[in-house]
């Protein structure tokens, strides 16, 4: 029958045989008494090994570590409890702990690898989570639930200049500065009820200096507060700078004398548009915003609009324009455009510049202009016509009566000569070289006024004699060359040319202290280019019109009343070159006259 103690013997193998840590019994000679099931597991117990074999026959504790805290701790005979990893366990973490008993010792082991993971994944998890507080860029403090400081990153103790030992003696309200904490106190409310807490503030560093910061403060579920500090103290003078530009905008824009305009970039709408727009266009405030910029131009004109619309605004001046009034009067107007972004939205600002009467007057002064230039070809062509007909006057009727007289004088030379009074005769033939000197010298002045060649053989030939001429007077030496064959001018043109190359050496002579002037005149893309050079002293083109340049002027408007181009340049100690380049008229415009 069974005793009690039987069934307390039952009991305790039934217990040690459902317990999952590995137990083994032996004796003081380390010789195996008993085990449980999670022991052969755990061990790798064959069925070999029965009650009687030594520690050292079990496959997992043989040539082990675990051999050797065993033989240490039976050696020692005290109790021995250790956490280790065993690489023969196939990696594992081990709870051994070994107790002596009066017939030997009771190890238990337990698998512990589990565990151990889990802590050290949450070691490693806190070292990550403490680095990524460490590198943050913004500054993080944490507070206990009385708004004690417990911990601040490096970017905290940086931008307030604590080291984190003075930090931890920091409350919260002391980073914040005492004129922002009494316009604005903490929102405690909304922290303690969860919410996320965000603000701008002044905030105080340890030196008194202050700076813009913008925090988001959270409770958290263990009761700390976490606030994350960001230094945008440059973004905020950025962001007042904008509301003062903004300021002197609005300022400038709506006390502008001239028309401006805020046109939307995709719809050409008037977002805005200034008390000048208002008064110059006519319409009211409320008309102009419910209409586009395509509502003031002329359907001709929106074709140019629409090209030139979108391309970028580069350049200040956009151009000329025209636009309507309400009445429906068209103006002319100087645009002038700036691209920006207003109130979210692609647009620009137009400067519109009324141009009416600034157009108006330069068509009149252009008209003006015209009719003076053409009464001055006028003139140049009435006095052309008057020194031709002198030139003709004195040439045929001064020039015949003074041969007469030639002829007379010379008669009386030859009748004197009969008589023995010497000095009647000398008398007569000073009369007579007198007389020849006079026709040279009224022959002249008739070439001058309107040399004859130019009409007789051509512009070429006039200009090689008026060389010659010009040659032998002032003693500078004068080269002209020329590859016109065949052009035929009309006579005011002709003459227009002579007369400038006449102009241009009698500068040289007045002024230029030259020894020699090179002249061509040649055809270029259906051009007669004339150029006139000298080696003289030249002079500093920037001067000519502070000075009373009347030669240079007529030269200019005879060119100019041929519709060319005339050109001027000159360096000091460099001489001086005049170009003038005049179109060619057709052949059936004009009465030809061969180059």
């Amino acid at each position: 029958m069974p005793t009690k103690q039987t069934d307390k013997v039952k009991y305790h193998d039934l217990l040690l045989h459902h317990i999952s840590d590995a137990v083994i019994f032996i004796n003081i000679q380390s010789e195996i008494t008993g085990w449980n099931t999670a022991a052969g597991k755990l061990y790798g117990f064959d069925g070999h090994i029965t009650p009687g074999h030594l520690l050292t026959s079990i496959p997992g504790i043989a040539g082990t570590s675990l051999q050797q805290i065993i033989e240490e701790a039976v050696a020692t005979g005290e109790h021995t409890n250790l956490e280790e990893y065993f690489d023969n366990f196939t990696g594992r973490w081990l709870q051994v702990d070994i107790h002596p008993l009066p017939d030997g010792y009771f190890i238990l082991t337990k698998d512990i690898s589990t565990k151990k993971e889990t802590e050290l994944a949450l070691k490693r998890s806190e070292e990550n989570y403490r680095l990524l507080i460490e590198q943050a860029p913004d500054a993080i403090t944490i507070f206990s639930a009385e708004w004690k400081m417990i911990h601040a990153n490096s970017s905290a103790c940086t931008l307030f200049g604590y080291s984190l030992p003075e930090f931890l003696h920091i409350g919260a309200l002391e980073m914040v500065s005492p004129d922002d904490l009494a316009k604005t106190p903490p929102r405690l409310t909304e922290l303690q009820a969860g919410k996320i807490v965000k603000a701008e503030r002044i905030l105080q560093r340890k030196d008194g200096s202050t700076f813009y910061g913008e925090s988001v403060t959270q409770k958290m579920p263990d009761g700390r507060i976490v606030s994350f500090v960001r230094d945008v103290t440059e973004r905020k003078k950025a962001e007042l700078a904008l509301q003062e530009s903004e300021a002197k905008y609005r300022l400038l824009f709506c006390n502008s004398p001239l028309p401006m305009f805020v046109m939307e970039m995709e719809t050409y709408r008037f977002l805005d548009v200034n008390e000048a727009v208002v008064n110059h266009y006519g319409y009211t405030r409320e008309e102009l915003l419910t209409m586009s910029a395509l509502d003031i131009r002329p359907p001709e004109d929106l074709e140019k609009f629409h090209c030139k619309v979108d391309l970028p605004s580069d350049k200040h001046s956009r151009g000329y324009y025209r636009h309507y009034k309400k009445n429906r009067e068209l103006i002319d107007v100087e645009i002038f455009v700036h691209d920006f972004v207003y109130k979210g939205r692609p647009s620009r600002l137009v400067l519109a510049i009324d141009i009416s009467m600034k157009l108006e007057t330069q068509r009149k002064l252009l008209k003006t202009t015209e009719q003076l230039r053409a009464l001055s070809a006028h003139l140049q062509d009435i006095r052309e016509e008057e020194r031709t007909n002198i030139a003709r006057e004195i040439h045929d009727e001064l020039g015949q009566q003074l041969t007469i007289l030639k002829m007379d004088i010379s008669w009386l030379n030859r009748k004197l000569a009969e008589y023995e009074d010497s000095s009647l005769v000398q008398r007569s033939k000073e009369s007579l070289k007198m007389l020849n000197d006079t026709i040279k010298m009224v022959r002249r002045i008739a070439t001058e006024l309107r040399p004859s060649m130019l009409d007789d053989l051509g512009l070429i030939s006039a200009i090689q004699w008026q060389s010659r001429e010009f040659e032998s007077r002032a003693d500078i030496k004068v080269s002209f060359e020329s590859d016109v064959s065949g052009v035929s001018l009309p006579p005011p043109v002709a003459t227009s040319l002579f007369r400038i190359y006449q102009e241009a050496l009698t500068n040289v002579a007045r002024h230029a202290q030259a020894q020699h002037i090179t002249s061509r005149l040649q055809v270029t893309n259906n051009h007669l280019l004339l150029l006139v050079s000298d080696d003289g002293c030249g002079f500093d083109v920037k001067i000519l019109g502070a000075q009373k340049t009347l030669g240079l002027l007529g030269m200019k408007e005879r060119t100019l009343i041929m519709g060319g181009v005339f050109e001027i340049s000159s360096v000091p100690g460099k001489g001086t070159t005049i170009q003038i380049t005049v179109p060619i008229p057709s052949s059936d415009a004009h009465e030809d006259i061969d180059c």
